[in-house]
């Protein structure tokens, strides 16, 4: 009877285990200078906005936006060659943030 109630006990803890929610590292989005304001505000916790190299014209607003300790949102360009290059507005802030954290930036420019 005892083995019956540790594989019941074992049963039990895997059914637990398997029904526990697991986010996998978040979704990459792979933006450009003509879709990246519309991926801004898809990004939640643990997600990558990877932009490629060009010239962004609309600035870089990160309002309403939150990633967590330990699934920052991550916003990067490319590690080499040209890079994505946000270009300074006499009307507007180039990059903003308001209302956001666990926010990181890489190889902007």
């Amino acid at each position: 009877m005892k083995r019956y109630g540790a594989l019941l006990l074992l049963l039990s803890g895997l059914m637990l285990l398997l029904a526990s929610p697991v986010r996998a590292g978040g979704t990459t989005y792979f933006g450009n200078p003509g879709n990246y304001r519309a991926l801004l505000d898809q990004l939640v916790a643990g997600d990558t906005l990877q932009l490629e190299a060009g010239d962004y014209l609309s600035g870089l607003p990160i309002d309403e936006m939150h990633g967590t300790a330990a699934e920052p949102i991550i916003i990067r360009g490319p590690a080499s060659g040209p890079r994505a290059r946000f270009l300074a507005r006499s009307c507007c802030n180039t990059v903003s943030f308001g209302d956001a954290s666990y926010i990181r930036i890489f190889n902007l420019e």
